[in-house]
Order: C-alpha cells, then structure tokens, then sequence
C-alpha cells in the first residue's frame, strides 16, 4: 500500500513509501514501511513482485503500473482512500 503520512497516497507512482503488510489466517503476523522514494513506477512494480505481493492497495495508480501488477497476477484494489489502520481492519 502507498503511504502518505497515515493515509493512503493518492498517487501510485508519487508515494515516498509502501506499507507491506503480511496476512496469515486474517490475522497480520509482519509490516514494515518499504522507502521509495526517487523510484520509477517500473522500479516500484519490481520490487512489489520481488517481495511476492500478492495484493496492492491503492488510490490512484497510472495505468502501465496497473497493467503491470494485474499482468503477474496481482489482485490490485485502486481508488482506495483514508486511513491506513482503517483499511488494514478490512483484512483482518
């Protein structure tokens, strides 16, 4: 997930940094905050898939990224907005 602050970033390819978040049984077992800032969207989608993300969430993400992510078959969630510890309450 794209950070800004405590919130969402709005843009995919602006955010500075990524919240990576790691799920098990619905309970989140591992986070840590992935710096990215200066990183291009490709570089960004690179590093998502070196880590074996398997879901993004997002605001808003320009369309080759979203390409890229839906093509290794991510299962992205774009247009998300709010709080991040809200967000992370739906996964649980």
């Amino acid at each position: 997930m794209p950070i800004f602050h405590q919130r969402v970033s709005p843009r995919f390819d602006c955010a500075k940094s990524f919240l990576v978040v790691t799920v098990e049984g619905g309970q989140t077992v591992d986070r840590f905050v992935m710096a990215a800032d200066g990183w291009t969207s490709k570089q960004r989608v690179q590093r998502l898939l070196e880590l074996q993300v398997d879901q993004v969430w997002c605001g808003g993400i320009d369309l080759i990224s979203a390409q890229a992510l839906r093509s290794s078959g991510l299962d992205l969630q774009c247009h998300l907005t709010g709080n991040i510890e809200d967000l992370l309450q739906q996964l649980e």
